[in-house]
């Protein structure tokens, strides 16, 4: 009587530790498919940052040329205003010369 019982308790036991075994296996498997999803969002999230950290070096480096070619458009606007000051004055002195002949 006492080892049937016995029986009955190990038989119960293994039951148990059948169904914890089989519930952490269903749990491991769920754990491994959020994994490979994080690591796909992860890889998304990675690349998504890279494009635009390219997007971002590409505007500064436009932005900079950019300014390069305004700051050469004003130098050269500032050296045709003096070489027209220039001309104008020339062309004052030209004309007092040739009003007092």
């Amino acid at each position: 009587r006492e080892m049937e019982k016995h029986w009955v308790n190990c038989q119960d036991e293994n039951i148990e530790i059948q169904r914890r075994y089989t519930k952490l296996q269903k749990e491991l498997k769920e754990s491994e498919v959020q994994i490979s999803l994080l690591q796909k969002k992860k890889y998304e999230v990675e690349n998504l940052l890279e494009s635009r950290t390219k997007i971002l070096s590409d505007m500064v480096n436009h932005n900079k040329k950019m300014e390069d070619q305004k700051k050469e458009a004003l130098t050269k606007l500032e050296e045709s205003e003096k070489l027209y000051l220039d001309y104008k004055s020339q062309l004052r002195n030209l004309r007092l010369e040739l009003s007092h002949s």
